[in-house]
């Protein structure tokens, strides 16, 4: 009985080792769901199923699948070296389970074979036969004690085989959880790369269809804009046509036109100029002097212009290689004070109280106790018309409303009595300029150099045309807001006793900062086609319009439209009258102030910035 239930034990283990075997070594496809067949797939998909373009993507996905599937079940080389090394590890089973029963055997067999050798012993001696009895109970005895020491050990074995097994089927579980885990790993990863190769394949086709749309779509734009410009072209040929037929009958009109506005033109011009010298004329009288030509102004302020450079300045600075005429205090005094010129001009607000400020610091260094000597006081009043000038070419180009506190601060400086100060202003403004202010142009002498012709109408050293201009128009556009800014002359009772300039200068405030100069210059600078025809003449009119024209408007009245608008004409026109102002290259100039005088011309008023003051 014992020896039956040791071979059954020792048969499910041997069973047992052998499967951990199969499983230990066993492909990763021996779970793998069996799939159809892909030859019969594959032979009833070509005979019975329809083709990939009339079923769609399915087909060709199924197929992709099965192939995958039958590649994973088809042996390989290391499948079959995986099978060499599963029997192998059968076999090793099978010699250690026989190798753990053999001592069993051999103890059972020699258990069994000793009883019954002493059996037989006890049987065949007659002295043995009466001792049986007596040795009958030890014996009994001798083989319980070896049954109980087997059935203990086979009960311990069992209890071993048990954890054993419980072990082996945990082996089990896990090795089929890994074996589950890897399929459908491999099964996931085959479905992905199956959906990348399908998603690759979609986006190439997405990819031709749309090269192939938009090749449709550019040959139909290509065709539409062919039809277009088919049109174009007709439409083109027929209004040429038209223009042609129009032209041959409008000739005849445009020249009878055209010879009705230069008799118009000629009695305007007529008409202005007897305005503009009944105005220069009463001008003249209200201020007690002769009215004079742009010409005569000039050769004027030229003049004292150059008895500035040769008598005045060379005493406080030396020319190059002469220094013979310079006073040493005098230049150290006019120095020092020159250069306190700058910041202070450079400080000045659109403020009534900070303008009183700054005059009254400047009047103190023209006018100390003692005062300075004549020729020191006019150098120095030549320099400070310099720094003014300076300003306006710098601060006053960039941001036009900054010329009204300057205006207001040379105007209360004239308050203070430096009378002085308007005519060498216009002599220094004259020589930065040229003949803009005066509303004239400089005459080039017999024999003048280009160099030296640039340098008497203002050009400095490497400058071109647009530097020119924007630096005129600063400085024009300082003396236009002094020209429209109200002023106090000095009263008989003033405290001021600087001494006055000699009579080669002027002598008193002339009408050169008068508001009637405005006029003066309009009409002069319409009237002269050189000046007009000027490339800077379009910048510099709609400088002085921005500052001056409504000032201009409610004075002149009827005078200032009429200029108005005969000079806006000129600036719309396409043709040569248009080009009359500023020239073939001053267009963009030209058409700038165009618009400014329409605007005007509709709104009644230009208005801007700065000319309102605080207190």
């Amino acid at each position: 009985m014992i020896r039956f239930i040791l071979k059954r034990i020792a048969g499910n283990e041997l069973e047992q080792d052998a499967e951990l075997a199969k499983l230990r070594y066993a492909p990763s496809t021996s779970l793998t769901p069996r799939a159809p067949a892909l030859d019969e797939e594959s032979a009833h998909v070509g005979t019975t199923s329809p083709t990939p373009s009339s079923r769609g993507g399915s087909t060709w996905e199924h197929r992709e699948f099965y192939a995958a599937v039958k590649l994973r079940q088809r042996r390989d080389p290391a499948e079959e070296s995986e099978e060499r090394e599963r029997q192998i590890a059968l076999k090793e089973a099978q010699e250690r389970s026989e190798r753990m029963w053999k001592p069993i055997t051999e103890l059972l067999t020699s258990s069994n074979s000793n009883n019954h050798r002493h059996i037989r012993a006890f049987s065949a001696s007659p002295s043995s036969q009466h001792d049986f009895k007596n040795i009958a109970p030890s014996l009994d005895q001798r083989i319980q004690d070896v049954r109980d020491a087997q059935l203990k050990e086979v009960e311990n074995f069992l209890g071993r085989l048990e954890i054993s097994e419980a072990t082996a089927r945990k082996r089990r579980a896990d090795a089929e959880r890994l074996q589950r885990k890897e399929l459908w790993d491999s099964i996931d990863r085959t479905i992905q790369m199956e959906e990348a190769a399908a998603r690759k394949v979609a986006e190439e086709r997405a990819a031709i269809r749309r090269a192939e749309e938009d090749r449709i779509q550019k040959i139909q734009e290509e065709q539409q804009r062919k039809e277009r410009e088919a049109l174009e072209a007709k439409k083109r040929a027929d209004d040429a046509e038209a223009e042609r037929k129009a032209q041959i009958v409008e000739a005849e009109k445009r020249r009878k036109e055209e010879e009705k506005q230069k008799a118009d033109k000629a009695a305007m011009e007529e008409k202005q100029r007897q305005e503009r010298a009944a105005a220069e004329e009463e001008a003249g009288k209200t201020n007690g002097l002769a009215p004079k030509s742009g010409r005569q102004e000039l050769q004027r302020y030229w003049q004292e212009l150059q008895v500035l450079k040769t008598e005045i300045m060379p005493m406080v600075r030396p020319k190059k290689g002469n220094s013979s005429m310079v006073n040493p205090e005098w230049k150290k005094v006019w120095s020092t004070t020159r250069r306190s010129f700058t910041p202070k001009i450079g400080q000045v607000t659109n403020s009534m109280s900070e303008i009183n400020r700054i005059a009254s610091l400047i009047h103190a260094s023209l006018a100390p106790t003692p005062s300075h000597p004549e020729k020191l006081y006019i150098a120095l009043i030549s320099s400070m018309a310099k720094a003014f000038l300076l300003q306006a070419e710098t601060e006053v180009t960039a941001k036009p409303s900054t010329a009204f506190p300057l205006a207001r601060l040379i105007l209360k400086l004239v308050e203070l009595g430096h009378s002085t100060l308007p005519g060498i202003f216009m002599c220094r403004l004259l020589g930065r300029s040229g003949g803009w202010a005066l509303g004239t142009t400089i005459p080039r002498h017999e024999g003048q150099s280009d160099d030296d012709y640039r340098k008497t109408i203002g050009y400095l050293s490497d400058e071109n045309s647009s530097q020119y201009t924007d630096r005129v128009v600063g400085m024009i556009t300082l003396y236009f807001a002094i020209l429209q800014t109200p002023i106090q002359l000095p009263s008989s009772t003033s405290s001021f006793t600087q001494p006055q300039p000699s009579t080669s200068l002027s002598a008193s405030i002339p009408p050169i900062f008068q508001f009637h100069r405005t006029w003066t210059w309009f009409a002069r600078v319409a009237s002269n086609t050189l000046l007009l025809g000027n490339r800077a003449a379009a910048q510099l009119i709609y400088a002085v319009v921005e500052v001056a024209g409504d000032k201009a408007l409610a004075v002149y009245g009827k005078q200032m439209v009429k200029w108005r608008r005969t000079l806006g004409r000129r600036c719309m026109d396409e043709g040569p009258l248009g080009e009359s102002v500023g020239g073939k290259d001053g267009k963009a100039a030209r058409t700038r102030l165009g618009l400014l005088l329409q605007k005007w011309e509709k709104d009644g008023a230009i208005g801007g910035e700065g000319r309102d003051v605080a207190a």
